[in-house]
């Protein structure tokens, strides 16, 4: 009779406990869904795959649907047949064309827009309505170069110098790039040191997504709970507030932790207030280093150059805040680390395009998603739109071969007219 009893106790501590964790993960996915391992797969992207050259490079002829870890954006995106994203192209340049290349990383990519919201494909709809007399087509590259100034460097050499453009951008983002170059090893160099074969210590690719080398995720190494959203919540509880626990679990599920470089605190400080830790002087020197090797590259193959210093959405904000309240917009001029890297680049005699004052003003807030960071469709189109009144002041020096050269007045007038009429 007694062990009757026990039985049916233990059964009702039982059914009770599976109804609480079946209402529990019913609640949970309901009110407060969590990332678990099958969305994840869901958000990631898998377009990515390994190269011998880059840390990765992307699939051709792919389309994929890109969902963000944030909720903020869903929409298709496409590579083409070389592997860059948009519409399909020749190697060899077409006749009666301008060709423009550009070189970056997720910015550039366009991350969380569409195909034809990129900053590269709206900046080539704004030049087709310029009547300059050549066909223009602007090439997107933007990871197919892997995400670091020392794989874009490499890529160009062994990839885009053969699509014979007349004009390469490279959008340099020092919030990425800066940090991002303390993780990469330089697997071949030229005979001046520079980088022809890059690959990161602490990334790769497998089954074409982005991961990291050694497994890092403990939430998702338990089989039976890494598709369960109360799972998913409790170990976020417990990473805050049992975290020698999470170190115990780790152990036991041989995970790792994952390398610990930097953080946003950190680069921040250093990139902003130039405190910076002994470890980011490498990769300062580093990038100076390939900046220089990039104009001496493009002197010697008379090949025009333009470098892009793109700002963190912290930044934009901060400075168009102090702007703001001080009515003060020349502030935009004084800002580290632009002011370093432009009075750099001017030794070089490189001409830069600070899109900082294009995105630090009063819409700011609405140039990059709230939480994802990157890019919104309005901000591509107003670096878009920057870097084409660019190219219409600095035209012939950048804009070269041209059939015609119309006055720069004209050119800004349409570039107004075509800036109003394009849709987001």
């Amino acid at each position: 009779m007694l062990k009757k009893t026990a039985l049916l106790a233990l059964g009702v501590v039982l059914t009770s406990l599976f109804i609480a964790i079946f209402l529990g993960e019913f609640i949970v996915r309901g009110v407060a869904p969590q990332i678990t391992y099958k969305q994840a797969r869901v958000v990631g992207l898998r377009i990515y795959e390994k190269s011998d050259v880059t840390p990765f490079t992307l699939q051709p002829n792919l389309q994929a649907n890109h969902l963000g870890y944030t909720r903020e954006f869903d929409h298709q995106l496409r590579t083409n047949n070389l592997g860059f994203r948009g519409d399909d192209i020749s190697l060899e340049k077409p006749d009666n064309t301008y060709r423009i290349l550009f070189l970056g990383d997720s910015m550039t990519f366009g991350w969380g827009v569409e195909d034809r919201q990129t900053f590269p494909a709206r900046l080539q709809e704004y030049l087709h309505g310029l009547d300059l007399g050549l066909k223009f087509e602007v090439i997107n590259a933007g990871f197919t170069d892997g995400y670091s100034p020392d794989s874009y460097y490499a890529f160009l050499r062994d990839r885009g110098l053969k699509l014979e453009p007349d004009l390469i951008i490279l959008t340099f983002f020092p919030y990425n790039d800066i940090p991002d170059l303390l993780e990469m090893e330089w697997t071949k160099t030229d005979k001046s040191g520079l980088p022809l074969a890059v690959k990161s210590l602490d990334r790769t690719v497998k089954n074409g997504y982005q991961t990291f080398r050694a497994k890092t995720e403990w939430k998702y190494a338990i089989p039976l709970l890494k598709n369960s959203h109360l799972a998913m919540l409790l170990f976020q509880a417990m990473e805050k507030n049992t975290p020698g626990l999470v170190t115990f679990v780790k152990k036991v599920i041989n995970v790792q932790a994952p390398p610990d470089r930097t953080n946003i605190e950190e680069t921040a400080k250093c990139l902003y207030e130039e405190f910076c830790p002994e470890k980011f002087a490498q990769p300062f020197e580093q990038t100076e280093f390939i900046l220089k090797g990039f104009r001496d590259l493009f002197e010697k193959n008379e090949t025009r150059f333009l470098v892009l210093l793109m700002p963190s959405p912290d930044q934009a904000k901060r400075v168009a805040q102090t702007i703001s309240e001080t009515e003060n917009p020349d502030l935009t001029s004084q800002q580290q680390p632009q002011k370093r890297f432009r009075e750099y680049l001017e030794t070089l005699d490189v001409i830069t395009l600070d899109l900082l004052p294009t995105l630090a003003d009063q819409n700011v807030k609405h140039y990059y998603y709230g939480r994802d960071g990157h890019l919104t469709p309005r901000g591509t189109k107003e670096v878009a739109y920057a870097i084409a009144q660019e190219l219409a002041l600095t035209q012939p020096t950048l804009l070269n071969n041209l059939t015609q050269v119309r006055p720069t007045e004209d050119l800004i007038t349409q570039l107004n007219k075509i800036h109003s009429e394009i849709q987001l």
